[in-house]
């Protein structure tokens, strides 16, 4: 593949993967009401569940493209994110609501 052409798929890549971020945070946002009536807190404490998955998140992200780099197969690791990640949104897509 031609260098040009690399340096496109690089940037579509990180666009999509930040776009994906951003919609991941949105959800979370949006489930901050349900939240706080389901455990009968106020917004305050409930901040704090938003700041744990960010933080969360944040480290993940980064401990698992580290992990990636050193120990597995990159085709092996993006196999296995599919499947996790496939598997939970099944699962969430299938509870009642």
């Amino acid at each position: 593949m031609s260098m040009k052409y690399q340096k496109w798929l690089i940037l579509i890549a990180v666009t999509l993967g930040l776009s994906m971020d951003l919609l991941d945070m949105t959800v979370v946002n949006v489930a901050i009401p349900k939240i706080m009536i389901d455990f009968g807190t106020d917004i305050h404490s409930t901040q704090h569940i938003v700041t744990a998955y960010m933080v969360t998140i944040g480290l993940f992200e980064h401990i698992t493209a580290y992990w990636a780099d050193t120990h597995w197969h990159k085709k092996a690791l993006f196999n296995k994110s599919c499947c996790f990640y496939n598997g939970f949104q099944f699962k969430c897509a299938s509870m009642e609501h």
